[in-house]
């Protein structure tokens, strides 16, 4: 009779280890990038909540999403560069001019993939305001400089960025999300220094 209770025992504790499966590891978050900002794991594809925009996550940088801009249009200068999140994907929207034509493309921020470009006339009333708003990436701190300069000023979750020139001055504006409201935190792209929220 003992000897049927352990072999029964034996068979149990068999049961219920087998039974339990192989554990599902936790997804894991990596939050050495950038301070204070949302980050998630990166999808296989390119969906995910429009909170969580963390651009160290993009396998694709600036620098390649303007260099895929460069070689479907070759002669365009850079009016403006940055990441947004629309249609369940993240992507770069890069616009430049190539004489009297405006330049625009979307790149998704993953794959680098191009989702759309599409090139339109300019009005020549606004040919020389546009000429006015041309610079080189190069001009610019990184992003990251900008997105923890934004975040240090005004805490939130990174939400986009956009990189372009207002009144002669190359500036981020860097979306921030806090308590359900969109902060825009301007950053002075030349220096990385904070010089104004909107909200």
């Amino acid at each position: 009779m003992k000897k049927l209770y352990a072999i029964a025992s034996v068979a149990l504790c068999f049961t219920l280890l087998t039974g339990c499966g192989k554990k599902e590891t936790p997804p894991t978050v990596d939050n050495t990038s950038t301070p204070n900002v949302a980050t998630t794991n990166k999808p296989e594809a390119n969906t995910g909540t429009q909170a969580e925009v963390n651009s160290g996550e993009f396998t694709v940088t600036p620098a390649k999403a303007l260099e895929t801009f460069s070689e479907k249009f070759p002669n365009a200068q850079l009016t403006k560069i940055g990441i947004d999140f629309f249609k369940n994907q993240y992507h770069y929207e890069v616009e430049g001019i190539d004489g009297e034509m405006e330049c625009e493309m979307e790149i998704d921020a993953y794959t680098g993939k191009i989702l759309r470009d599409k090139t339109v006339p300019i009005e020549k009333d606004d040919l020389f305001e546009e000429q006015n708003q041309v610079f080189n990436l190069t001009d610019a701190v990184s992003e990251d400089v900008a997105i923890n300069a934004a975040i240090e000023k005004h805490p939130g979750t990174l939400h986009k960025w956009t990189l372009d020139k207002d009144d002669g001055m190359l500036k981020y504006e860097v979306t921030l999300i806090d308590n359900n409201r969109d902060f825009d935190v301007i950053v002075n792209a030349t220096t990385g220094e904070v010089v104004g929220i909107d909200d």
